[in-house]
């Protein structure tokens, strides 16, 4: 499978605390990506040991739940936007 480094915006509550970045693979598009960490079956704890992940200063992740996982407290969203990219230099 050919991959790619992707990185994500990392969002409690609609507000941003950093970003994380990781392989996935080069076919899926925003959508996609999107779906798979947020809709479906795969655990947004899994960011903890995956990937890259940087916080802003100051903040930090929340607990896990009573399930034992970030799911019901994270958010990532894709980064695709150029200008977005360019102020937080991250890579194309």
């Amino acid at each position: 499978m050919v991959t790619v480094k992707r990185t994500y915006r990392v969002l409690i509550g609609g507000q941003e605390i950093g970003t994380w970045s990781r392989e996935d693979p080069a076919s899926w598009d925003a959508e996609m990506r999107w779906f798979h960490k947020n809709g479906s079956s795969w655990c947004t704890d899994n960011m903890r040991d995956e990937g890259e992940l940087h916080l802003s200063p100051g903040c930090a992740l929340p607990p896990e739940t009573h399930d034992g996982c970030l799911c019901s407290g994270v958010e990532l969203v894709p980064v695709d936007e150029p200008e977005y990219r360019e102020a937080h230099n991250l890579p194309s």
